[in-house]
């Protein structure tokens, strides 16, 4: 078999040649959100929750081993893993796995049930899929062009495919809670022809399928080197926007490059609490080669940032968040804090994989998925062959 390489780098948006929306002057926001509230005249700022630099009362962080119980590998009569990107689990223990043009499904034991993906235009057939989410016993999946949902039962039939003709839906899909479908979209800024650093809104939208219409509840800025010139553009976040489904209509927001933390309510349409802790920033080992470029107009434009992202992924364990941080230590792991739902630091732990951990300037450059008591943790690993795996690990 040929042997696969996948280049990870900070989230980097390639957009020349994609119809897109057209470009807005640049903003720089003063606070954290703005939020599209029409019942409210303005938005109050919420209190940092400020957290000490350990969690009060606690010995030195544990070190946690993932103890490998399961890998699933290519599969020749099936499929091969090409650039496994994300994975979903649902309540019955099922994986599903998003890969370029494959939505790989495996029940428990890893055996391999289906490919829901198929090349086409027609009824259930998909272009370019940008994300997975489980509802209930239904996988959805967003088709970004043209934009439609494809909803299908667990046994790979279709059941339905909702069109979505709203012309500004983000292209990217994060949760389902009945007909209200969660999405993020992101502008683009006018730069001049200039290669500069702005702050750019990332919107958090929801989508009634029953109504066809859609709201924009906030607005959240993420730091991105951008370039508009003539028909062309490209574009760097600095940080990747997180929107992580938490409880009771609630998301866990994540948009900076420093250590911060928000957890946003739906039904109020506002930040009900933000929180981060004391950090020491993680330097990014010299490089010859930037961690972003883009070329445009015959010029190659880089981004070179100076210290990992301070959180690089963040999950969900009951009422209580995990965010995953860029200190690595060789012997124990990768520490991981813990919050709980007021956002105080209520632990911390290395959590220790059975390889060696890189991750990029803003991502840990691996898939993840937990289970709801945090007993078991898939992740997408990249083997010595350059092949891919989806590996299951119980936390010991």
């Amino acid at each position: 078999m040929a042997k696969k390489s996948l280049a990870i780098g900070i989230l980097l948006c390639f957009l020349i040649s994609i119809p897109a929306w057209p470009a807005k002057k640049i903003t720089t926001l003063n606070w954290a959100a703005s939020i599209n509230n029409s019942d409210s005249k303005a938005e109050p700022q919420v209190q940092v929750i400020e957290n000490p630099a350990k969690p009060p009362g606690r010995k030195p962080a544990r070190v946690v081993e993932l103890k490998p119980v399961l890998s699933i590998m290519d599969q020749p009569e099936n499929f091969f893993f090409k650039y496994p990107s994300d994975i979903k689990l649902s309540r019955n223990g099922h994986i599903f796995v998003l890969d370029k043009e494959q939505i790989l499904h495996f029940d428990s034991s890893g055996k391999f049930l289906g490919n829901y993906f198929k090349k086409g235009q027609g009824p259930g057939e998909m272009q370019m899929v940008t994300d997975i989410v489980i509802d209930g016993e239904n996988l959805v999946a967003f088709d970004i062009y043209p934009r439609k949902l494809c909803r299908f039962d667990f046994n790979g039939n279709l059941l339905s495919e909702i069109k979505v003709s709203a012309p500004q839906i983000g292209g990217s899909l994060v949760h389902i809670d009945g007909s209200s479908y969660y999405f993020v979209r992101s502008d683009f800024p006018d730069t001049g022809g200039k290669w500069i650093k702005v702050d750019n809104l990332n919107y958090f939208q929801v989508y009634d399928a029953k109504t066809n219409k859609l709201e924009e509840l906030a607005a959240f800025p993420i730091t991105t080197w951008a370039i508009s010139q003539g028909g062309s553009r490209g574009r760097a976040d600095t940080t990747p926007f997180r929107a992580i489904p938490y409880k009771n209509n609630q998301f866990i927001i994540s948009h900076t490059e420093d250590y911060l933390l928000k957890i946003f309510d739906v039904e109020k349409k506002q930040v009900v609490a933000t929180f981060r802790r004391k950090y020491k920033r993680v330097k990014i080992p010299e490089k010859k080669e930037p961690s972003a470029w883009i070329g445009i107009g015959g010029q190659r434009y880089s981004y070179n940032p100076a210290y990992f992202n301070d959180i690089l992924e963040v999950l969900v364990v009951g009422d209580l968040i995990w965010a995953l941080t860029s200190t690595v230590d060789k012997s124990k792991g990768l520490l991981v804090d813990v919050f709980n739902q007021e956002g105080k630091y209520v632990d911390c732990f290395y959590l220790k994989f059975p390889f060696e951990v890189k991750p990029n300037s803003s991502t840990l450059g691996i898939g993840l998925a937990i289970d709801p008591e945090g007993q078991s943790l898939w992740a997408t690993v990249k083997n010595p062959d350059e092949t891919f795996s989806i590996k299951k690990f119980q936390l010991d």
